[in-house]
């Protein structure tokens, strides 16, 4: 299929709020075309004469995810990047977390992205392109109560080391972004195990939430996640990974990685309360 016009298009999973929505808007206000794909496309709008698009799609739904793929190169004739950024997390102990939940979220947070990748690769590999996975310093770094919400972060991590090594041949960038704490949208989003609310984890489960919303309070707007995500679309040679975080967060990795394990673990159970 020829190219419809020379504008470069990229596809945004949930782009309907937080972080997705303002990759969306940056984008399109510099010149990208840009379809901003949710569950609820259909209510929203977009300004006219605008360069977003909505369209309707479930990542954890095959037929979703291809039709919305098909659309955008029926449009547009072309695919120059994806981000991967819909998801949603999950609080709870490992025990008491149902089953069927921690599969729910791995559905979207995990196949979802392999999902669309899958789905674009043919697209991109015609022309070359960037894949961005919206991972998480929680991808990186393990916290309790977050262990479902982290082993999908973790395993898009090693996706995405994998296949930036498979796609370089075709001049496809795999580039993960391991934001930190901001206010967005998956704070409302975000769903919360009852039984380690009621059961034996109860007060170490109150203690860390407690600690948790205190960094939340004092966490800011996540557009500096979608100024990233611009300079990486716009980089010929991105890195594998990049942290975009507080000062203080951003030097959890590295602490991880320098301290003996027993002296990080002692560290970071103060930090959180436990």
């Amino acid at each position: 299929m020829g190219d419809i016009s020379h504008q470069r298009v990229v596809l945004v999973t949930g782009a309907s709020t937080g972080i997705g929505r303002l990759c969306a808007e940056r984008l399109a206000a510099s010149g990208w075309r840009v379809f901003g794909a949710a569950r609820s496309a259909g209510v929203i709008e977009s300004a006219p004469g605008s360069n977003l698009d909505w369209l309707p799609m479930d990542v954890t739904d095959d037929v979703s995810v291809q039709t919305a793929i098909d659309t955008i190169l029926a449009q547009t004739g072309r695919i120059d990047a994806i981000v991967n950024n819909a998801g949603f997390s999950m609080r709870g102990s490992v025990e008491d977390v149902p089953m069927e939940e921690a599969r729910a979220v791995f559905e979207t947070n995990f196949f979802g992205a392999l999902r669309v990748c899958r789905a674009a690769a043919p697209a991109l590999r015609a022309r070359g392109g960037y894949i961005v996975n919206m991972s998480s310093l929680a991808g990186v770094v393990g916290l309790p109560f977050t262990g479902h919400y982290c082993a999908t972060k973790f395993a898009l991590e090693g996706l995405s080391e994998c296949l930036r090594y498979e796609m370089r041949p075709y001049g496809v960038h795999v580039v993960l972004v391991e934001p930190g704490d901001y206010r967005t949208g998956i704070q409302a989003n975000r769903r919360t195990s009852s039984e380690t609310q009621q059961g034996v984890y109860a007060q170490a489960f109150d203690r860390f939430l407690q600690k948790r919303q205190a960094f939340a309070a004092r966490a800011p707007t996540a557009e500096p996640v979608a100024a990233l995500v611009e300079k990486i679309l716009n980089d010929p040679a991105p890195r594998l990974r990049y942290v975009v975080a507080m000062p203080g967060q951003k030097l959890l990795p590295r602490l991880r990685r320098l301290l003996p394990q027993g002296v990080y673990e002692a560290c970071f159970r103060r930090l959180l309360g436990l």
